[in-house]
């Protein structure tokens, strides 16, 4: 693994911790409903190659970082309950086949 990679992961868990979530490389979920998060780290997928599930419920996002299209094995992604108006194309095109819940609201 490189340097920035390794860089990235102790960053995303530093932000993690913060919010009193756990992560490990093994694990396939992310669960990090009801946590007030108002953005995801830019390099967040980057850092996330296993994950299959993502569930965002009940938080107060208003956008997801391009880096959310690298999440290759997502097949799960819920961001219902947050402020999100619209998926990035980037997201959009690479999540095609993903299971996602989303509501937008006005």
């Amino acid at each position: 693994m490189s340097k920035s990679f390794e860089s990235e992961r102790g960053m995303i868990n530093e932000w993690l911790k913060h919010y009193d979530v756990v992560y490990k490389d093994w694990m396939m979920d992310l669960n990090i409903t009801n946590k007030g998060i108002t953005e995801l780290p830019l390099y967040f997928g980057n850092c996330f190659e296993n994950l299959t599930r993502l569930d965002c419920y009940g938080n107060k996002l208003i956008d997801l970082p391009d880096s959310v299209g690298q999440l290759s094995s997502l097949n799960y992604l819920s961001l219902y309950k947050n402020q999100i108006k619209e998926i990035p194309d980037c997201v959009c095109n690479s999540l095609l086949s993903i299971y996602y819940t989303l509501i937008i609201t006005k």
